[in-house]
């Protein structure tokens, strides 16, 4: 979660929860426009504020959640090494 400090006694100020895209697009480090592609094609959820996007903290983090998941399922899986080829590779 982002948080910020008021200036006043350096006290911490809330956590944010929602943030403009050009903000959402830092945290993912993509350009504002693949921000706004990722929230026009629903990949990326978002909500409006007085005519303003914003997406949640929650949400952003939720986001890479799945990217880590989808990236670990599509990782390649270490095959066991061809006992015959490494044999010959020792000189056995």
């Amino acid at each position: 979660m982002i948080t910020q400090h008021n200036d006043e006694d350096n006290s911490p100020a809330p956590p944010t929860r929602l943030v403009r895209v050009t903000q959402a697009a830092e945290i993912l480090a993509i350009s504002r426009s693949r921000c706004y592609e990722l929230i026009a094609r629903k990949l990326l959820p978002s909500v409006r504020l007085h005519g303003s996007v914003r997406v949640s903290v929650r949400q952003l983090e939720e986001y890479v959640r799945k990217l880590e998941r989808d990236a670990k399922d599509e990782a390649p899986q270490c095959l066991p090494a061809n006992r015959e080829a490494s044999e010959k590779e020792e000189g056995r």
